[in-house]
């Protein structure tokens, strides 16, 4: 029977999750369960009364990743030797995901700001969008909402003072018309919401944006991210050929292709939020994967420098995706079956 030592949170951020030191006569078998799945069963070897099971936190981020998850319970187990299904809890504690260093107390922090490195995005006309949070406080929150919306001329302000009709799993989920619906008003411009110390702001766009990328953000949430870009679509190619008796014919055909995007001046929130797609390992464009191939991402502080990006993506599947016109199908294929034929 193994004594753990390491003193652990019962929340930390997934990069914090520390080495585990344990005291054992021999050695100890240690099962690790995230969300209720063992992922790793490990005999560790004792040095002196002494075992230490390392890179606990590069396994458990992994495990959040591959399946999409920011919010993970991991427990710790210690293995019977003559039975694999007796299994004694060592440790149990909740994991955020983290790949950035925000705040070293992860409580203060959530309670202040949502899980998003944003303060303030576009609203674009009908895209569902979703506010993740985790309330330390269990609900405690309510949350509030004002919206500007044109009155004839002038602009005015609405206060909702509970809008949890809009509350999710761990989010607050909306679009315009939703959030026109819940405040009762038309034309709307501007949405600030507030839960407890958060606050986020939209600002809402009559105009859609030139493409509306989804990507996993740095605490492992999928967030949207409309810019007003130009983007090019480059083809290359390279044939090998061989020489089959005397004949030169065509042994392989290998096209690629890419879409070079150049974004119009961005935002600092834009920025960070640019930054984190280019990293990230789940980006959509519409309803399909993509890959950010190359990057270009030089952004000055100096004030009133103008701030763009370029970078460039492909599909994920490698296949080449192609709009094919509609056809017509007027004519003879749509006349009825006439066997009198004259």
């Amino acid at each position: 029977m193994a004594t753990l030592l390491t003193n652990i949170p019962s929340v930390m951020w997934s990069g914090n999750v520390p080495d585990l030191d344990f005291t054992a006569n021999d050695h100890v078998n240690i099962a690790v369960d995230v969300d209720g799945t063992v992922i790793l069963r490990v005999t560790i070897f004792a040095i002196n009364s002494m075992a230490k099971f390392v890179e606990l936190a590069e396994l458990v981020e992994q495990d959040m990743v591959d399946r999409g998850e920011f919010l993970s319970e991991v427990t710790i187990y210690d293995v019977d030797d003559d039975d694999p299904t007796d299994l004694t809890q060592l440790c149990q504690f909740n994991v955020i995901y983290c790949s950035y260093s925000v705040s070293n107390d992860l409580e203060d922090f959530c309670r202040k700001n949502f899980l998003t490195t944003a303060h303030a995005k576009r609203l674009e006309p009908d895209v569902a969008e979703r506010l993740f949070f985790y309330d330390p406080d269990s609900g405690n929150d309510v949350l509030r909402m004002q919206v500007g919306y044109m009155d004839g001329d002038v602009m005015r302000v609405a206060t909702v003072d509970n809008a949890s009709a809009l509350i999710g799993v761990d989010c607050v989920e909306f679009d315009t018309a939703a959030v026109a619906a819940l405040a009762d008003v038309d034309d709307v411009r501007t949405v600030n919401f507030t839960l407890g110390a958060r606050q986020m702001f939209y600002y809402a766009v009559d105009t859609p944006a030139d493409a509306v990328f989804c990507f996993n953000n740095c605490f492992n949430i999928p967030e949207m991210l409309p810019l007003n870009c130009v983007t090019e679509r480059k083809q290359t190619g390279d044939r090998s050929v061989a020489q089959v008796r005397r004949r030169a014919v065509i042994a392989s055909i290998e096209h690629e292709v890419e879409h070079e995007v150049n974004t119009a001046p961005l935002s600092t929130d834009e920025i960070s939020l640019v930054e984190q797609m280019c990293e990230s390992s789940a980006i959509k464009l519409g309803e399909e994967d993509i890959v950010i191939s190359s990057r270009t991402c030089e952004f000055s502080d100096e004030r009133g420098e103008l701030k763009s990006a370029k970078f460039v993506w492909q599909y994920r599947d490698g296949r080449h995706h192609a709009t094919v016109a509609h056809r017509d199908d007027r004519g003879i294929f749509s006349d009825e079956f006439d066997s009198n034929y004259d």
